[in-house]
């Protein structure tokens, strides 16, 4: 039924990414499905500190890779792949479904807020938007 899962994670907020990671590889050895795990450093970073420094732009790459490969040992799959990539985040996950050809995308939904009745939470346009299956955990 799924052949490619792409997992986008906070790296900020491991308890949440943990679990993301925990029920998509579940689901990845049910359907041996191929799983990606990724992540995304905001846009507001970029302008705040790494478009100013070659050395902050590094800095945030390798935290976040090393961040990735820690839940990628979770995941037990040698197959596993790495994303991380820089941008807008609902944008930059649709673009990297896209890139791995995922036909499910397995993400922590958003905290209810305040804010939500305003406007719809990032997790909420992402699965209007895309292509695919999205299984949003809550």
């Amino acid at each position: 039924m799924f052949d490619s899962i792409l997992v986008p994670v906070k790296l900020t907020k491991p308890a949440e990414a943990e679990r993301a990671v925990k029920i998509a590889s579940k689901l990845a050895r049910e359907f041996d499905a191929l799983l990606t795990l990724a992540t995304i450093t905001p846009h507001w970073v970029t302008v705040k500190d790494a478009d100013y420094s070659w050395e902050a732009r590094r800095w945030f790459e390798s935290r976040a890779a090393i961040g990735l490969d820690q839940l990628k040992l979770l995941t037990g799959d040698a197959r596993c792949r790495t994303l991380s990539r820089w941008g807008s985040v609902p944008g930059s996950i649709l673009d990297m479904a896209e890139e791995v050809d995922a036909d499910l995308i397995v993400l922590n939904a958003d905290k209810s807020k305040l804010t939500h009745f305003l406007h719809q939470p990032d997790s909420g346009r992402l699965a209007s938007r895309a292509s695919c299956s999205v299984f949003l955990i809550k």
